[in-house]
């Protein structure tokens, strides 16, 4: 299993922002895209998607559905470092495991 840190797709400035429909889900798209574009992820991984918060992960999964990844899961309030997460989730055959991360 890989572990990645991907970081969280986020609109700082408050004058684009504010002219975008839904800046949420321009940022959660952005961050599927990123997660989709990744070597070692194709549609037949499972993405084990973890986050302290979890409507931001769930906004990332269903994305990435839409985009054909079958296997998405929200993995929530897990706080540690990708690499720590590996030995934890070691047992899990095809996987990635992704951390949002909110800078």
């Amino acid at each position: 299993m890989q572990a990645i840190e991907v970081e969280f797709a986020i609109t700082t400035d408050k004058k684009l922002r504010g002219q975008l429909r839904d800046a949420g889900s321009m940022e959660s798209q952005i961050t599927a895209l990123q997660i989709a574009s990744l070597r070692k992820v194709n549609k037949g991984t499972k993405v084990l998607l973890l986050d302290k918060n979890a409507s931001v992960a769930k906004s990332v999964a269903k994305d990435l559905a839409r985009k054909g990844y079958g296997s998405v899961y929200v993995i929530e309030g897990e706080s540690r470092r990708p690499f720590e997460l590996h030995s934890m989730y070691h047992s899990i055959n095809n996987a990635a495991c992704v951390a949002l991360d909110h800078r």
